[in-house]
């Protein structure tokens, strides 16, 4: 009687572990979350940068476009600052101590990269009378 109870509970260990290994087996494989490729997102916004020949207070010569003040010469004439506009037409001045001394009205498509040419600027004079 011993016996058979020992031989009863060995039989059902092993048909456990035959029940527990087939599932073990046949399980499908799970498969890994993968983040999608993420890529940056590419502003096509049109870009303008300024050059001039002299390099002599390029902070004095403010930037306004439409009117509106965005920066001075010096904020833009660098290739790694451009000054990021939406396409369409701008109307681009120059001012020194509030007065318009260069102006240009352009027409900007998108991924367009522009460089414009600012003359030399006298600088007004200051009359303290």
């Amino acid at each position: 009687m011993y016996l058979s109870i020992f031989v009863r509970a060995a039989l059902m260990s092993v048909s456990a572990l035959v029940v527990l290994t087939g599932c073990v087996v046949t399980q499908m494989p799970v498969a890994e979350h993968k983040q999608p490729h993420l890529q940056p997102i590419q502003d096509l916004r049109p870009q303008l940068l300024f050059a001039t020949d002299t390099q002599d207070q390029l902070d004095e010569f403010k930037v306004y476009v439409n009117a509106l003040y965005v920066g001075t010469v010096a904020d833009f004439s660098s290739e790694n600052r451009p000054l990021r506009l939406l396409s369409g037409e701008h109307t681009i001045q120059i001012k020194v101590l509030n007065e318009v001394r260069w102006q240009k009205t352009l027409v900007l498509e998108n991924g367009a990269v522009r460089r414009m040419y600012v003359p030399h600027i006298q600088r007004p004079m200051r009359s303290d009378a």
